[in-house]
């Protein structure tokens, strides 16, 4: 009598071991794939391996990382995540300029001078009425300039003049400011009668222009050299030309706008011709030779149109912000799509209930997608920034706002039973919105963001327009009968809906402002 042992076979093939598997249910074998066989053989691309390959493969890949990002907010990020300590970079600026640095800005910003007779423009080639036109112009608006230079000394001597805690080169920019602000608006009443596109100019004062890009072409430093040489591999492109990363600051003293852009010098084809390209001088020498700066810092580039930016130091800070809030109307009115900011023209809501007369019979309205118009056409008229904790104030003006929505109703209303439903129709005129919250601050690897984690609003209407349509099957008389009620008793109405249309409004104001301020960082708007 034998008895059987169960054993283990053990296989080993290429010292992997393969051993039996007992499986609890029956594995599906692999289906043949047709898709992987091809009339004519494929090969994969044949890529350099050299190191000069290598680094060109992955900045490339690099750059299309950076195409896919959607905003430029987000692209900044992107670049910058890396560099806790930012970029060493060379710092240029409308204010410092070395000694013939001419050359050097022509190569590193691709500029071309052409002399005045050659640009395209019809101003350089006048008709003799054009001329007479703009003498008599010049004629005409020279007394107008001349008290507008006046008028402005006077004025920074009255408000700034004996100001102590000013510094000169403080005192100095402000004089400017003023100078060019009201000269600007002197030339834009006077040109305005005749040139009607003027008046829908936007006008940005102390704007922010900042740009980070790369230069090529510039000869290593000597440290370069001396590394490149003492390495093997690196010997053939010891004096191969590096790259510079260059940063530009500019603060004018005020930007002007149009939706219409000015006619360019030249065109594409032009500008990417190489003969023009030929007439770039070619800066090969480090910027430091010339006296330029470098500094270790994050790219910044031109922020996104919608915001404008104010100094800490500003001793009109609080005008500043002010402009900056009304500079966002038109995008407000337009909706931002690459931070998902909705349109509030019509601003949406979703319901409100109205309890207008008591008793077990009462009239009760309710009010369902309801479209305010009118919220982007706003004035700032005050306001006090958040300070030690403190809520900021707002008092905000709004011309008018009309109401839309469909509406239901029950209950009796001047002895008619009028239960039914329709359209709803109201303007509010002369609006002002006091707003008063508070704000909060995350510190994020990018920057500061701010949250706004409450928001108060109080309505105050000075005239009041309210009617119904389409109402209670085309009924006459309870249509008139209603409209009745609400000529005679608007304030009543609106007395009934302030609660509940504050506390909405303040709702998705504050959405709306927190949907834009998660995508800005503070230093974006707020700058030293």
């Amino acid at each position: 009598m034998f008895a059987l042992k169960r054993s283990t076979t053990r296989c080993h093939y290429l010292g992997q071991s393969l051993e039996p598997k007992r499986f609890l249910s029956a594995q599906p074998q692999p289906k043949s794939n047709s898709d992987e066989y091809t009339d004519k053989p494929e090969y994969p691309e044949i890529l350099e391996l050299s190191r000069e390959a290598r680094m060109k493969r992955e900045k490339q890949s690099w750059h299309e990382q950076i195409k896919a990002v959607p905003t430029i907010e987000e692209k900044l990020i992107k670049i910058n995540m890396p560099r806790y300590y930012g970029f060493k970079t060379i710092m240029l600026n409308s204010e410092e300029n070395p000694y013939n640095c001419l050359p050097l800005n022509q190569h590193y910003t691709r500029t071309v001078f052409e002399g005045y007779e050659k640009l395209p423009n019809t101003a350089t080639k006048a008709d003799e009425a054009s001329k007479t036109q703009m003498e008599s112009f010049v004629k005409s608006v020279s007394a107008n300039i001349q008290d507008a230079i006046e008028y402005s000394n006077e004025f920074f001597k009255e408000r700034y003049g004996y100001d102590s805690s000013l510094s000169a080169q403080q005192k100095d920019k402000l004089l400017g400011q003023i100078i060019v602000e009201n000269l600007n608006r002197t030339l834009i009443n006077s040109l305005s009668a005749d040139a009607a596109h003027l008046s829908e100019i936007e006008i940005d004062l102390n704007p922010r222009h900042e740009a980070f890009w790369s230069v090529g072409g510039v000869n290593p430093s000597k440290d370069a050299v001396k590394s490149r040489k003492g390495r093997d591999w690196q010997k053939d492109t010891v004096y191969m030309p590096v790259e510079r990363l260059v940063q530009y600051t500019g603060e004018p003293y005020l930007a002007i706008r149009h939706s219409l852009p000015l006619a360019p010098i030249k065109s594409i084809e032009e500008s990417s011709s190489v003969e023009l390209a030929k007439k770039i001088p070619i800066y090969k020498f480090d910027a430091r030779t010339l006296g330029y700066k470098t500094n270790y810092r994050h790219a910044t580039n031109i922020p996104a149109e919608y915001i404008k930016p104010c100094k800490r130091n500003d001793p009109e800070i609080v005008k500043c912000f002010k402009g900056s809030l009304e500079h966002l109307r038109p995008w407000l009115k337009a909706g931002i799509p690459e931070i998902e900011l909705p349109s509030v023209e019509p601003f949406k809501m979703n319901s409100l209930s109205l309890q207008l007369t008591d008793g077990p019979q009462g009239y009760k309205i309710t009010l369902k997608n309801m479209e305010v118009f009118g919220a982007s056409d706003f004035q700032v008229k005050s306001m006090k920034l958040s300070e030690n904790g403190e809520p900021f104030e707002a008092k905000i003006a709004m011309p008018k706002l009309r109401i839309e929505s469909k509406y239901t109703s029950s209950g009796v209303l001047l002895i008619i039973p009028a239960s039914g439903g329709g359209e709803f129709h109201s303007i509010f005129d002369g609006v002002l919105a006091k707003l008063t919250g508070k704000v909060s601050t995350s510190e994020k690897p990018d920057g500061t963001y701010l949250h706004v984690d409450a928001l108060n609003i109080e309505l105050d209407v000075k005239n009041i327009e309210m009617s119904i349509s389409k109402a209670f099957n085309n009924n006459r008389i309870l249509t008139e009968a209603t409209n009745l009620f609400l000529r005679d008793n608007g304030r009543l109405v609106v007395d009934a809906m302030r609660p509940q249309l504050q506390k909405k409004l303040a709702h998705e104001f504050g959405q709306l402002a927190n949907q834009l301020l998660k995508h800005v960082p503070r230093e974006m708007f707020y700058i030293d």
